[in-house]
């Protein structure tokens, strides 16, 4: 079964950092299984159809949004998600695509930073285990220093009204990172949790 919303219906939202996140869905069983779907985890996968509707279905419901709303662009995280990839594309808006930095380049920035030097071996210990830095993963204490140099600067949207778009937020430590950092104005997430 495919998790259908009503037309018009981006009205969830919840508060992170004093910022409003809009989402479509809220994580419970059914809505779970759709984000799995639509993510390609946990051996689930959408039919054609079933992706042909989720698309359509949120691409309706952004685009409403969007027709309220006046923004120069929208921001989106890199990413490996090729449902998410189309319907950003069927926005027919300028996108711009935040870019994470490589893990050496997060790691030469981190160097210029004063820091005592067992906290400095913990953090780039933990780093160096990473596939792909993911700020969720570092100590919370130490998640300012890399959210600060995680993602590559984006000149193009400065002094712009940028919309933050993305397909999950849950622990909200990336979405921190990259409101705080890009002066975002207004997020909308297909995902997240309630609280």
């Amino acid at each position: 079964m495919i998790l259908m919303i009503k037309k018009g219906e981006i009205t969830k939202n919840k508060q992170i950092n004093n910022m409003t996140v809009n989402y479509l869905f809220e994580t419970d069983k059914e809505s779970i299984k759709t984000y799995y779907k639509m993510k390609c985890k946990n051996n689930l996968f959408f039919t054609e159809e079933e992706k042909v509707n989720f698309i359509s279905t949120v691409n309706e419901q952004l685009k409403n949004f969007l027709e309220q709303k006046e923004f120069d662009c929208i921001l989106i995280p890199e990413t490996k998600n090729e449902c998410f990839k189309e319907i950003v594309k069927n926005l027919n808006y300028q996108t711009v695509m935040i870019r994470k930095r490589s893990k050496e380049e997060i790691l030469t920035n981190l160097e210029s930073q004063k820091m005592m030097k067992a906290e400095r071996k913990k953090l780039v210990d933990n780093i160096m285990q990473m596939e792909d830095v993911k700020i969720g993963l570092v100590a919370a204490n130490q998640r300012e220093r890399v959210a600060n140099v995680l993602f590559e600067d984006i000149e193009s949207i400065k002094d712009k009204k940028v919309l933050f778009l993305d397909d999950s937020v849950f622990t909200g430590s990336t979405f921190k990172a990259i409101v705080n950092k890009f002066k975002v104005i207004d997020t909308v997430v297909l995902f997240s949790n309630k609280d």
